[in-house]
């Protein structure tokens, strides 16, 4: 089976307005290269569409307590991909996720073309975290991550959803990485200069980074997730205790990263709901 790259965006804003929904169509929309084909509140989704911007604007979400609204997302021309706009009901984050076959991503176009997707769903969610990474690196994190839990007797579901950014930690460095403005704020601006291979600042004031040049870095011989050198740079600049690595101690919410509650009051008042 095709290997794939996974993109994803978490939010803190209310994105369930139509306003907010139709911009989140329009940086899908912007390079049809990459643009859903089909949308729809099933799995997969079986209605063409021929504006993201135009369908999720008529969508209508109920934002019930204690559900999540769901819109998947896909597209069979080249690169096929799947992916889900999951509207969780606060405290909890809005997340977009879209995982492309890599078969057609391996021209640096584009490669530039999905950092440029990541980055404009980020401004368009004014998210608070955001990552690029190929599904076996996530697949070999997983497995170290439950290998040291095993070996230790811990909890199998410790820190919540091991994939995804909570209010302790961050879950690793990937090849593409985006840090919202609580997040900068907390750090501190200088102490991300100078990471990776490359930075943008963006809109929201977050800060999107390339830990690498591409995302194909997998190394199936690593035994530990800090084993690859190109984080260790991020690890030393931002603490190692600051992602979710083997032996990783709980902190706490909001020692090593910002609450919900502070990415929630770092939503930009001009587009704040």
């Amino acid at each position: 089976m095709p290997e794939h790259l996974t993109l994803e965006v978490r939010s803190q804003a209310d994105l369930a307005v139509p306003d907010r929904l139709e911009t989140i169509g329009a940086a899908l929309d912007a390079d049809p290269r990459l643009k859903p084909e089909r949308a729809g509140p099933r799995d997969p989704p079986r209605t063409p569409i021929a504006s993201a911007a135009r369908h999720l604007a008529s969508w209508r979400p109920a934002q019930q307590r204690g559900r999540r609204d769901d819109q998947f997302l896909a597209r069979s021309s080249p690169p096929a991909a799947t992916g889900i706009l999951s509207l969780a009901h606060a405290p909890w984050p809005r997340t977009l996720s879209l995982s492309y076959d890599i078969e057609t991503l391996e021209d640096p176009d584009r490669l530039d073309a999905v950092a440029a997707l990541l980055r404009r769903l980020a401004e368009a969610m004014d998210a608070f975290y955001g990552f690029a990474a190929l599904n076996p690196v996530l697949r070999q994190e997983a497995a170290l991550r439950q290998a040291d839990r095993r070996a230790s007797g811990a909890r199998p579901n410790l820190g919540s959803e091991p994939y995804f950014i909570s209010e302790r930690g961050i879950p690793d460095v990937y090849w593409l990485n985006y840090f919202g403005p609580a997040t900068v704020e907390k750090w501190g601006a200088a102490g991300l200069d100078g990471l990776g291979v490359r930075q943008e600042k963006t809109a929201n004031d977050g800060r999107l980074i390339w830990a690498t040049e591409t995302p194909f870095v997998h190394d199936p011989t690593v035994t530990a997730m800090t084993g690859y050198g190109w984080k260790r740079p991020f690890y030393d600049a931002l603490g190692l205790d600051t992602f979710v690595h083997e032996g990783w101690q709980d902190p706490g919410p909001g020692v090593r990263v910002p609450t919900f509650e502070e990415h929630r009051g770092a939503v930009l008042p001009t587009v704040r709901e």
